[in-house]
């Protein structure tokens, strides 16, 4: 218990009066009160972007967004699109129309086992490889690349080379160099008082 307190046991308002101080005190403000007046510092260090706008919000038309879906659903769902007739068996294979049922692009996510024929206006790269891989086939406008992808997920993977944990061009061995010794006291530069 602080020297302070212990000396005030025993006294009804600890010097603070009959009102102000009572209960929780004077707090200067509740959450963000003051923030341009007496809470001024500390704005400026830990929420500097406070006043003002900042950025802007791109126009929706710009804002491009595809609908999509990975063929590991299609496949757990096409129960429910043969049902409702977005999806039709011709030939030994199921022709399920995509851009028909509001998607925009198809995933190569999940496991293809049966052989579809898929109609979409854009597939992955390694969505069109499963399906073929399955016996079916992917018709689409566009096929985009998973390469990028396929890199990133690799180089997290992999594990670090020794000459990376060790570190790349650190200097070799040699005799370690003295560093200068800093003046010992009670203030480096200053003479003592005798």
């Amino acid at each position: 218990m602080p020297s302070r307190t212990r000396k005030l046991r025993g006294s009804r308002t600890h010097g603070r009066g009959m009102k102000a101080g009572r209960g929780k005190g004077k707090r200067g403000g509740f959450g963000n009160a003051g923030l341009h007046k007496h809470k001024f510092k500390w704005m400026l260090k830990y929420d500097p972007d406070h006043f003002g706008r900042h950025g802007f919000k791109r126009p929706r038309p710009l804002v491009a967004s595809d609908r999509t879906i990975n063929i590991g659903e299609v496949e757990s769902n096409l129960g429910r699109y043969l049902l409702s007739g977005a999806a039709k068996q011709v030939e030994g294979k199921i022709q399920v129309d995509l851009g028909a049922l509001g998607f925009d692009k198809l995933l190569g996510a999940g496991r293809a086992t049966l052989p579809l024929a898929i109609t979409v206006p854009k597939a992955s790269a390694s969505a069109v490889e499963k399906m073929k891989g399955a016996g079916g086939v992917v018709v689409a406008e566009e096929v985009t690349s998973d390469e990028g992808k396929r890199k990133a997920r690799a180089a997290r993977a992999a594990p670090a080379s020794p000459a990376a944990i060790a570190g790349k061009g650190a200097p070799p061995a040699g005799p370690a160099k003295e560093k200068a010794k800093a003046p010992q006291g009670p203030r480096a530069g200053q003479k003592t008082q005798q």
